[in-house]
């Protein structure tokens, strides 16, 4: 023991970057100096979703976990005695925040030393008495007490005068709305504390608790106590941008509303900010005047871009300096938007990376010709809300993107189909394309009916015994599933579908990610059999990435074998969810241990 308290702690510090979270724990019990060493380490970021933390304060109310000593007391002092470390705090329970935010005479007792600070999802992670409680609440509170205004408690410190904003009761009783009163407090608190602070993150479930004033209280918490800051995310925030970025001369990220006082246009240049969520929607003009004012700024996002014609030609007057951005993101399309992008491009020349929701066929149609340097583009849609119907989608539109835009590494649209009826067979365009991420469908896949008969040799004698089995257990059936000759025709069709189809893919060689359509499959998709011709995809010896749990695959141990060996880099494998998915996962995994099979549960 002796010989290991001797080693210098510049070589147990330069150790530490080389160690997980459970070396750091056998290391501080290794003896009391190596402890003060890398107590440190263990505690230097906090992130209540991580380790054995969700376990811990999932119970931490409980009746076990009271007789075992690990109540709320108890997790106060956690923090107390060990907060001093922390410098990086992500925050997802509300008793985590109630915890480091503890007060002594309304001055909080840990965490001093914070560098970033989050907050996020607080109201959806419950103890199991909070969701016994809540169970009850939703049983006996109507509609009309939840929108009642909710209860207002004590001041711990005279900087809340003024500063919160009616907010509503919800699925609260009274002593949940006390509570919430005071966890908000704590929190900015605790914010005050760490003026220190370079990274402050907060999600809209903290305002859910308690609205804040970000007039009046948030703005002169941030810009007279944060000056260090350096990203900045907080939605609800609405001051003076201009206001804002010169007294956070060191800002680099801001999500926040943008408001523009000085006559719609940023007052000044701010050079350091390179990443910006304006958190609403934008007109062109003051898309630009951002883009002129924020020389350095490589990725902007918004809600949606507003267009008018007024707008169009107030821009036409404006200097056209290129600007540098790279990634633009916007959170919800409009009718406009091919307007929009045509009167941007000559501020955009560096665009590599376009987001944007619910993809329209007439913006893709013009990205060749005005941002034919275009790497990336992504649809967000997640699939559960465009499958149920929420939100159509046009057609055409990955196929069209695949046809025309020739420079792009990555097509993410998960949501999005390409029709095999519609594919002329003609070499799509983005022959570099390292990732695509759609759907394939319009195969004419057999039916259950049709596969019977095809498997018993496609004569008239197997549909005759088919259709015996058909009335005997009373299922329905179409004439045209019982004759071998469309039976035949529809077998041959679908083989030239998957042809053409596997044709395509084959021609991505540097294809690295191939994800094939959204979690829930669907019937008319690409089978992946050999039979089908999946020996075609060969030429994907890049491929890291292949997931199916879009399609109707018909995969088994003879293709997984093929799979192991012509796909050398493959390191994930995602769609083995059907009846024999575990056993095909053990026998892949006896084939490449290295492949990680992460489907879902």
């Amino acid at each position: 023991m002796q010989t290991v308290d001797h080693v210098p702690t510049e070589i147990l510090n330069a150790i530490g970057s080389y160690l997980s979270h459970r070396d750091f724990l056998q290391c501080a019990l290794v003896s009391r100096s190596w402890n003060s060493v890398f107590i440190w380490h263990l505690w230097r970021t906090i992130d209540d979703t991580h380790h054995a933390w969700p376990r811990i304060l999932k119970t931490y109310d409980s009746v076990t976990a009271r007789a075992y000593g690990q109540d709320e007391a108890w997790l106060i002092g956690i923090f107390a005695k060990y907060g001093q470390h922390i410098q990086h705090l992500n925050l997802h329970w509300k008793v985590t925040i109630k915890a480091v935010s503890s007060t002594s005479n309304n001055i909080p007792v840990s965490c001093p030393n914070l560098k970033s600070l989050s907050v996020c999802n607080v109201n959806t992670n419950l103890t199991l008495q909070q969701e016994k409680a809540r169970d009850i609440l939703n049983k006996s509170v109507s509609h009309s007490t939840g929108t009642l205004e909710a209860l207002t408690g004590p001041l711990l410190s005279p900087i809340f005068e003024n500063a919160f904003e009616p907010a509503v009761r919800g699925i609260r009783t009274e002593g949940q709305q006390l509570d919430d009163w005071m966890l908000v407090q704590q929190f900015w608190l605790l914010v005050r504390q760490n003026p220190q602070l370079m990274v402050l993150k907060i999600d809209d479930s903290l305002d859910e608790l308690v609205a804040m004033n970000t007039l009046g209280f948030v703005d002169s918490m941030v810009l007279d106590n944060l000056t260090s800051l350096v990203d900045l995310k907080y939605s609800k925030l609405r001051c003076d941008t201009s206001t804002l970025l010169g007294r956070l001369p060191g800002l680099r990220s801001l999500q926040a509303q943008i408001v523009l006082s000085g006559g719609g246009v940023l007052t000044g240049s701010f050079t350091n900010l390179q990443y910006l969520n304006a958190s609403h929607s934008l007109s062109l003009a003051e898309i630009v005047n951002l883009l002129q004012r924020l020389p350095n700024l490589r990725d902007l996002s918004l809600s949606q871009i507003i267009y008018t014609a007024e707008e169009e030609a107030k821009i036409e007057s404006i200097d056209r300096t290129p600007s540098t951005l790279q990634s633009l993101r916007i959170n919800w399309s409009s009718t406009y938007d091919v307007l929009s992008l045509k009167g941007l491009s000559p501020w955009l020349p560096c665009l590599t990376h376009l987001t944007i929701t619910k993809l329209r066929h007439n913006v893709v149609s013009i990205l060749e010709a005005y941002y034919p340097q275009l790497e990336s583009l992504t649809d967000p849609l997640e699939s559960t809300r465009s499958r149920a119907g929420q939100i159509p989608l046009q057609s055409g539109v990955v196929a069209t993107v695949l046809a025309t835009c020739s420079n792009l590494i990555s097509v993410n649209a998960q949501v999005h189909s390409i029709d095999i009826n519609f594919d002329t067979g003609e070499r799509w365009a983005c022959q570099g394309l390292e990732a695509l991420h759609c759907q394939l469908n319009g195969f004419s896949r057999f039916t259950q009916t049709e596969e019977s008969i095809y498997n018993a040799g496609n004569t008239p004698s197997a549909a005759k015994l088919t259709l015996s089995y058909l009335l005997m257990d009373g299922y329905e059936y179409e004439e045209s599933e019982l004759d071998p000759d469309q039976i035949l025709a529809k077998y041959e069709a679908c083989q030239e579908q998957h042809m053409r189809a596997y044709d395509q893919l084959a021609n991505l060689k540097r294809l690295k990610s191939l994800q094939l359509g959204m979690r829930l499959g669907v019937g008319d998709t690409l089978e992946l059999s050999l039979a089908s011709g999946l020996g075609r995809l060969g030429t994907l010896t890049d491929l890291e990435v292949f997931r199916f749990e879009g399609t109707r695959h018909r995969i088994g141990k003879a293709e997984l074998e093929w799979m192991a060996n012509a796909w050398p880099r493959l390191r994930e494998l995602r769609g083995l969810n059907d009846g024999w998915g575990m056993e095909l996962k053990e026998f892949m995994h006896g084939l490449r241990p290295d492949v990680v099979m992460s489907d879902f549960s």
